[in-house]
């Protein structure tokens, strides 16, 4: 029995267990839904069980499958840290690798990154998702990310990181008439609605009101983003604020604001599963990452 199940096709039932729809899991897998119906019915066949059955717009698991995911679960993370030799050669090596990051540092790092591995590690292809700040140690477990970049108070219990930067915000506006005096005050400040960023949890609030609050100020909030991206075009088209971090300054119909006081900064770092501290391409990413940094900061 199983002697025809191959690491595909476990990865496959992972997938449809999880998604619970057949389109969804193809789209995940990168595969087509025919595809995925074939490597379904061969495991119907080797489990000698249905294995899911259609319910609604999607597939529900059945009792049998529901018993064995934890098994597939196991036995694909053991897998993902299966160490490759510590002399592997990053020109030489193939791989998928999944990062997961703020649209901030995928604007600033990222897109550095893929340049230098372009050169450096041509074989390795690159997965971008938005960081989901709640869900990181639990993707990293079942290796559907590989590398996160965020903030350090975003980062959960379990992972290690490395210290990128320490990024300053900025204020912003599109209005170069709103205020009349500079340094701006906070009194005249918080007396303008914001927009805020926050790319995990939807939010009214963001990381400066404690700030303001310390200081003696509220503030109110007119609209929560899910990006830096689309805070800018916001502010563009608006007469509201935003705190924008420094590097993405400065942008064209944005005018940075000089404060009396400016809110604190944040530290960018980067997050790994413990499983990877030793892996030579995990490393050779890291490292990339790195150089990078140092290399804007020597400039």
């Amino acid at each position: 029995m199983l002697d025809n199940i191959e690491l595909h096709h476990l990865k496959a039932f992972r997938q449809i267990y999880k998604l619970k729809n057949i389109t969804a899991a193809s789209e995940k897998l990168n595969t087509s839904q025919q595809a995925l119906s074939v490597k379904l019915k061969k495991m119907r066949l080797e489990f000698c069980d249905q294995l899911f059955v259609k319910s609604g717009h999607g597939v529900v698991p059945t009792p049998y499958a529901k018993k064995i995911f934890p098994f597939v679960e196991a036995a694909l993370d053991s897998i993902v840290q299966i160490p490759l030799p510590v002399d592997a050669d990053p020109q030489l090596v193939e791989k998928v690798i999944t990062i997961s990051a703020t649209d901030f540092l995928q604007q600033v790092v990222v897109t550095k990154l893929i340049a230098k591995l372009s050169v450096s590690a041509p074989g390795i292809k690159l997965i971008l998702i938005n960081i989901e700040s709640s869900e990181l140690v639990r993707k990293f477990s079942a290796g559907e990310i590989d590398l996160a970049l965020t903030s350090q108070g975003y980062v959960p219990d379990g992972l290690l990181t490395d210290d990128l930067f320490v990024e300053q915000y900025r204020c912003v506006t599109s209005n170069e008439k709103l205020f009349q005096t500079s340094p701006v005050s906070l009194v005249d400040l918080t007396q303008h609605a914001f927009v805020v960023t926050n790319p995990s949890v939807p939010a009214f609030k963001g990381s400066a009101d404690d700030w303001l609050r310390r200081k003696g100020y509220e503030r109110e909030v007119a609209v929560s983003s899910s990006s830096f991206s689309m805070t800018k075009e916001i502010v563009k088209q608006t007469n509201y604020l935003a705190f924008l971090p420094s590097r993405l300054l400065p942008e064209s119909g944005l005018i940075e604001l000089q404060l009396e006081s400016s809110p604190p900064g944040f530290q960018s770092v980067l997050a790994y599963h413990p499983s990877q501290a030793e892996d030579p391409v995990f490393a050779h990413i890291r490292n990339t990452i790195i150089d990078i940094v140092n290399d804007e900061v020597a400039q």
